[in-house]
């Protein structure tokens, strides 16, 4: 029987949009971006120089597709492959992998010209700079601290600050590529680098083994603390704020702390009171966001009190289970659901949103509503920082008493 080996080749063979961008980084890389002409690009491709307009419709356009696809934005995408969310809970297994796939990165000839085209024109070209370091630096920091924050959640590291322990990790990494990849006049050979490698995984790996004194304080309070500042005593108060006590079903210590601001406290549960109650953004999605501010900033109160709010309201327990993962692919969230929740982590960590994810909440959400997130996520950072910076006492959570409490009016 014939094997026809024409399709396989011709699906192998690059597209022409490929050949384009191999092409452009060979020459971007010898005659510089500006000294770079369509004209020839499209010599080399081997098609006619409006050919090119049918894939870009210019240089810039082809720049940055190439900022796209090397660097830290490949190192991005490798994160979101199944084979890296299989090792979501083997730390040492992933820490090695992700320095393995460098390795094959910094020998890969295109990965040195990127590196060589990016260094020249990251100041020259408008709009390159603030694109490479927003969009792709800073994805790929984001994804490496979800996957530290979910060894963390897990027992299986030790560390107060899974962003600054991802940031810790590349840093080695980065080193090691100057030194065997840049600094030199010609690359290390791999067993060098290999052995390189070796040894700042075991230095890392035993700063962040877990046991330590500094076992993931951040989501792990004491279960017994004191206040450093004392809590008011609301037969101590007066006027509104005594009013406001008054009316209140559990006089919660978060309540008490905030009483010492007394121009500030009213506003202040006003606002809560209208996140909780008069948001057109649905009480599930609503508490989700609650949640999940309270996992990224460490609000351990904010935390135990709305766990049972949320349940309360509509949330699933996977619902909540994939918010203490910071795993906002989870089967048990919509899509709707998913895209909130990758917003609310650029709030949160990175305070503007890329365009994509932007894009995304808008499909499922109205402005009223993506204002309102905004919101209700600022609110519960300054709720977090309140108890944590105080270390408020915990109270045991009172669940839907206090939500149902503040539906009454005056509440």
């Amino acid at each position: 029987m014939a094997v026809d080996t024409s399709s396989a080749a011709e699906a192998a063979a690059p597209t022409t949009r490929e050949r384009i961008l191999t092409e452009a980084l060979n020459l971007f890389a010898q005659s510089g971006y500006g000294g770079a002409s369509m004209r020839e690009l499209a010599r080399r491709v081997g098609i006619r120089e409006s050919s090119l307009y049918n894939h870009f419709p210019g240089k810039a356009a082809i720049l940055e597709a190439i900022v796209s696809e090397h660097g830290p934005a490949s190192s991005a995408s490798r994160l979101e492959e199944p084979r890296y969310k299989q090792l979501a809970r083997q730390p040492a297994e992933f820490c090695r992998q992700f320095a393995l796939d460098l390795v094959e990165q910094w020998s890969d000839p295109r990965e040195h010209q990127f590196q060589k085209v990016i260094t020249a024109e990251r100041n020259r070209v408008p709009g390159i700079r603030a694109k490479f370091a927003d969009q792709f630096y800073a994805r790929e920091q984001r994804l490496m601290t979800d996957y530290f924050r979910g060894f963390a959640l897990a027992g299986l590291i030790s560390t107060p600050d899974p962003r600054e322990t991802a940031r810790l990790f590349a840093a080695g990494l980065i080193y090691i590529r100057l030194e065997h990849y840049v600094m030199g006049a010609v690359p290390s050979p791999r067993p060098k680098v290999i052995e390189a490698i070796d040894r700042y995984l075991a230095f890392f790996l035993s700063l962040i083994a877990a046991g330590g004194d500094a076992d993931n304080k951040k989501r792990k309070p004491k279960e017994k603390r004191v206040a450093r500042l004392p809590l008011i005593d609301p037969e101590t108060t007066s006027g509104d704020i005594r009013a406001s006590f008054d009316r209140m079903p559990v006089k919660l210590n978060i309540f008490r702390m905030m009483a010492h601001a007394e121009a500030n406290m009213i506003p202040a549960m006003r606002l809560g009171n209208s996140i909780l109650h008069k948001q057109k953004l649905s009480a599930v999605n609503r508490e989700l966001l609650i949640l999940q501010s309270a996992q990224l900033e460490g609000g351990a109160y904010e935390w135990r009190q709305h766990v049972p709010i949320a349940l309360g309201v509509g949330c699933t327990q996977d619902q909540i289970d994939a918010i203490e993962r910071s795993d906002y692919d989870a089967a048990g969230l919509s899509e709707a659901e998913r895209a909130l929740l990758k917003f609310g982590r650029e709030v949160v960590e990175n305070v503007r949103v890329p365009e994509t994810i932007f894009a995304a909440v808008r499909k499922h959400f109205s402005d009223q509503e993506i204002v309102e997130a905004i919101v209700a996520l600022g609110f519960y950072m300054m709720m977090a920082r309140l108890t944590e910076a105080t270390e408020t006492d915990l109270d045991p959570a009172a669940g839907m008493k206090v939500y149902d409490g503040g539906k009454k009016p005056g509440g």
